[in-house]
């Protein structure tokens, strides 16, 4: 009973190896650590090998020390095309966890548009200009609305940071006065917004401008909105080129 329990955290993990919250993520973690502590699914040695569409891919030699290491395989080269096989063979005492996660990039362009490939939030991102010059600023405008006829409970709204620009957070701290966003937080490349909650069918906009610092050609980075407990169901914003000149 204990196996399944342990084997059915292992298979509910998300391909960015956490449990989708916090607290899942930790109480999960926990019980993890607790049963490799307690000899449950223990390992005293053996090798893994990794096969690619039929190639071997990788080995890794796995001791009684080094057991509890996670190890990191990238299987880009071997792996391209439609189809793709990959296969895990285990010799040894014991058993090991293990998660294969895939990634890939589609084209705005090819993506649902509208109402269809909206989430429960939806969020629309502004600039008033994106071609401007050095030391120049943008003015930034952000739409969020509520498309569901239930309150979201504390929303989280994740704002990309162009490549080469700061953030004048003027209008974020006035949003915060105005009791329309909790907190925000910058970060290196984005500003993480929290609210308590947004009604049913309501709408929220926030404004803050953000200033070229060098000359430069990038696309903004991703910019989403989601249910704090509901990462899953995030709704992104389209990306923009932006332009700075001397």
């Amino acid at each position: 009973f204990v196996t399944k329990v342990l084997t059915n955290l292992v298979q509910s993990k998300n391909n960015f190896g956490t449990w989708s919250t916090t607290q899942g993520t930790v109480w999960a973690m926990k019980a993890l650590l607790f049963a490799s502590a307690n000899g449950v699914g223990g390992n005293k040695g053996g090798t893994v090998t990794v096969w690619a569409n039929g190639a071997k891919a990788a080995t890794v030699e796995i001791t009684p020390e080094d057991s509890d290491v996670m190890r990191q395989i990238d299987l880009r080269e071997q792996v391209k095309g439609d189809a793709a096989e990959v296969k895990l063979t285990y010799t040894g005492d014991g058993s090991l966890l293990y998660q294969i996660a895939s990634r890939w990039f589609v084209p705005w362009s090819q993506l649902e548009q509208g109402p269809a490939r909206q989430g429960p939030l939806s969020i629309d991102v502004a600039y008033d200009k994106t071609t401007l010059a050095e030391n120049d600023t943008a003015a930034v405008t952000v739409s969020v609305r509520n498309n569901t006829n239930r309150t979201a409970e504390m929303p989280l709204i994740d704002l990309g940071v162009p490549p080469g620009f700061t953030v004048i957070t003027e209008g974020l701290d006035e949003a915060v006065k105005a009791k329309r966003i909790t907190k925000y937080t910058l970060a290196a490349r984005q500003i993480i917004v929290y609210m308590d909650k947004l009604d049913a069918g309501s709408s929220m906009e926030l404004r803050y401008a953000v200033k070229a610092k060098f000359p430069i050609k990038a696309k903004t980075p991703l910019s989403k909105v989601y249910p704090y407990y509901n990462p899953e169901s995030a709704s992104v914003s389209q990306p923009q080129i932006m332009v700075v000149t001397k």
